[in-house]
């Protein structure tokens, strides 16, 4: 690649383009045991205080501003302080490896940046670095593994002796190996969650991609009514909520169908009037949660506007139909 760049003999008068796409730091974490040894013994402080050192230099450095708060820390995760020696001893290496990986792919991108700036071509070429994986990913157990195939066969609970047994290989090509959710967590500050949640996703954005989360062990996938009332999204009220109004929602539409015929009859009419209601309270739910909102409360006019000619289309039945009148 470095000869390539140097020489261009395709046509050398040309500017040049490259793309070069690392797997880092991407599971498996798998850098050079060379790297590994550089960051061994740099996380036995554990997860917790890591997460308040990197929030430190976040605000020494200007990344965030300075009245910023740092995130709770989750009940479905533990706490460093909880954990047996066995558990520090492996979940610290498996820091140690994705640190390794991750230093050793940004020196791989500062050797290409280099042989740009020996041509002399550096101040005349534009440089775009995007180093991550749409923030930490979760994607493992709330242990890790020493090989990802394990949590993609179901086996979700890989005991810590086993894993062990690995301690020396750890990302060596002998293993194909993924971290903790905690640690994932916790090289997301100042972030709150981890990759694939949509947390606040209007908000800041460039802290995740995917607008469709699938959460992991431990997260619920966002419901309706903790999107437009702000209800969190591990809330058992909010998933009640959501449940209730789906069945309600179900229950209506069926029912309404089944009497479709009897349009004249006094309990169509009533359903109609029920759907008319329903419909109109809805609307001026959505439309409330809508404002003050920015982006995403004008993603919720689409649904105002449905419910509003669905009750529309409502009272216009109940209006032909002879004798009806609105209980």
């Amino acid at each position: 690649m470095f000869k390539s760049i140097r020489e261009r003999a395709a046509a050398p008068d040309k500017p040049f383009f490259l793309y070069y796409v690392p797997g880092g730091s991407h599971s498996p974490h798998q850098p050079k045991a060379e790297w590994v040894e550089m960051f061994k013994g740099k996380f036995d402080q554990g997860w917790n205080a890591m997460r308040e050192q990197i929030f430190a230099n976040q605000k020494r450095l200007g990344v965030i501003p300075d009245n910023a708060k740092l995130t709770e820390w989750p009940d479905s995760l533990p706490k460093w302080d909880t954990l047996s020696a066995d558990q520090k001893k492996l979940f610290a290496r498996q820091a140690e490896v994705y640190a390794g990986y991750t230093a050793y792919t940004d020196y791989e991108i500062g050797r290409v940046i280099q042989a740009v700036e020996d041509m002399g071509q550096l101040d005349n070429t534009l440089i775009i670095y995007i180093c991550g994986d749409n923030g930490t990913s979760p994607e493992d157990t709330l242990s890790g593994t020493p090989n990802q195939y394990t949590s993609y066969n179901g086996i979700l609970d890989l005991p810590i002796a086993e894993q062990l047994k690995f301690y020396d290989a750890w990302g060596s090509a002998g293993t194909y190996p993924h971290m903790a959710v905690a640690w994932s967590w916790a090289f997301d500050t100042p972030f709150k969650y981890t990759k694939q949640i949509a947390f606040a996703l209007w908000r800041h954005t460039s802290g995740y991609g995917h607008l469709v989360a699938e959460p992991h062990q431990g997260y619920r996938r966002g419901t309706p009514p903790a999107l437009l009332f702000g209800a969190p999204l591990d809330s058992p009220a909010a998933v009640g909520l959501a449940r209730v109004g789906g069945a309600a929602i179900l229950a209506l539409a069926m029912v309404c169908w089944l009497a479709r015929r009897d349009v004249d009859g006094r309990a169509s009419r009533g359903l109609v009037a029920a759907m008319t209601f329903y419909n109109v309270a809805v609307a001026a739910v959505l439309a409330f949660a809508s404002f003050g909102d920015g982006l995403y409360g004008v993603l919720l006019w689409p649904a105002v506007a449905f419910h509003v000619a669905m009750a529309t289309w409502c009272i216009t039945s109940l209006r032909k139909t002879e004798g009806a009148v609105l209980r």
